[in-house]
């Protein structure tokens, strides 16, 4: 019969031996995902489960097309526009609707509209995509056109949060009566207004005021 002494002895040894092993155990584990991350492996794994479907990328999906082949850009005091801050920055919307009335649109008014992350968007109805072509010429490099549901050619300019400032006198490169030219990927503004929701709402009526505070 063992002694005291030798079972503790014993059970110390299993304890080490158990300690060892998962020691040995997580420094080879932590030595396999470390050669992963070394040639790129893991890294194309642990992407996989957080990759985003392309056709929900702004700048990838679908855009309305102007509204015929000869279509021309309209002259900036015909286009009615407002500038509405979606990205939470103080004054910029008032800033850029003084850029474009300097510009030669008809005094857009300035407000505040609901959370957008990106860059800028041209919200419009069918009626209005040629204006918002227009306005593309004055936006930032990446800004995006968006059809909603409304009747009129109105154009709101969602400021994002990733605004900052409308293109320079000197990038901008455009020509009142010049030939529109499309965005790549576009389709019919009629065909695109036919698949959104019929309960979409137009993106003024979550507009506020002009004198709010982030305007």
């Amino acid at each position: 019969m063992r002694s005291p002494k030798e079972i503790r002895r014993r059970h110390m040894r299993w304890r080490q031996t158990f300690v060892y092993t998962l020691l040995v155990g997580v420094v080879a584990v932590v030595g396999v995902m470390a050669l992963g991350m070394w040639n790129g492996q893991l890294a194309a794994v642990l992407q996989t489960g957080f990759k985003v479907n392309a056709t929900e990328e702004p700048n990838l999906r679908a855009v309305p097309c102007p509204s015929s082949p000869n279509a021309r850009y309209p002259d900036p005091s015909a286009v009615e526009a407002r500038v509405l801050n979606g990205g939470g920055q103080s004054g910029y919307a008032a800033a850029a609707a003084k850029v474009l009335a300097a510009q030669g649109f008809p005094e857009p008014s300035a407000g505040n509209t609901s959370p957008y992350a990106g860059l800028l968007q041209l919200v419009t109805g069918v009626k209005g995509v040629d204006s918002a072509y227009t306005l593309l010429q004055f936006s930032p490099e990446g800004s995006v056109i968006v059809l909603d549901g409304r009747e009129d050619a109105t154009v709101d300019v969602v400021l994002g949060a990733a605004y900052t400032q409308l293109r320079t006198p000197d990038e901008i490169d455009y020509e009142p009566g010049g030939q529109i030219v499309a965005l790549e990927r576009c389709r019919a503004a009629e065909d695109l207004l036919e698949e959104l929701p019929t309960t979409a709402a137009s993106a003024s009526s979550s507009a506020s005021p002009s004198g709010a505070a982030t305007e």
